[in-house]
């Protein structure tokens, strides 16, 4: 199962995007220690149900403040957030812009069909999404060298420590942290803007 977001929200330039994805084949770029730390639990919100039934429907979350971002990569990430909790399949599609990847495999339909299709199927991509955006980010370089963007969660990147493998554990299983620790490899979702 892979998920991406992107251009104003993941890898195209700092059109801040969205890349929430997860594969074994996922590049990984090289990036700096995480130096920022974040509450990743969800917790009670003023943030509206979604109406139609999906992952997010029996949630209410917050997107936690966190610091280092820039103004325009907050309100994007929360405009992600905001999207994903509705899920508002759509809107995060349209957040997404024209050089996104949202899966490794098929795209017929797009992004919007894919991620409600992967809901459908009880796979829960909205929630994974809100969840990854309040753990700890860290900020990346594209693989090329050239522009700079913000990966979440901060165990997308190549030095990890141990702070960045627990801060997935809540997300993921104890099982499934163990597996990326011991592989050393980070090959879940993640979100860059």
């Amino acid at each position: 199962m892979s998920m991406r977001l992107a251009p104003l929200l993941v890898l195209p330039l700092l059109v801040v995007g969205v890349a929430c994805g997860s594969d074994n084949n996922t590049p990984l770029a090289s990036g700096e220690p995480s130096t920022t730390t974040t509450s990743s639990t969800l917790s009670p919100s003023s943030t509206a149900v979604p109406t139609e039934a999906c992952s997010t429907s029996t949630i209410r979350v917050q997107l936690q403040a966190q610091d280092g971002l820039s103004e325009a990569t907050a309100a994007k990430r929360q405009a992600i957030f905001d999207a994903a909790v509705a899920c508002d399949y759509d809107a995060l599609a349209k957040l997404a812009g024209r050089q996104f990847n949202f899966t490794f495999g098929d795209t017929a339909g797009g992004a919007a069909a894919y991620w409600q299709a992967r809901e459908a199927a009880d796979e829960p991509v909205m929630k994974l999404l809100v969840q990854i955006l309040n753990l700890p980010h860290v900020a990346r370089d594209l693989p090329d060298g050239g522009a700079k963007y913000v990966s979440w969660p901060s165990a997308d990147q190549d030095v990890r420590t141990d702070a960045d493998w627990n801060a997935l554990k809540g997300v993921y299983t104890d099982e499934q942290v163990a597996g990326f620790k011991s592989s050393d490899l980070y090959t879940g979702y993640r979100v860059g803007i």
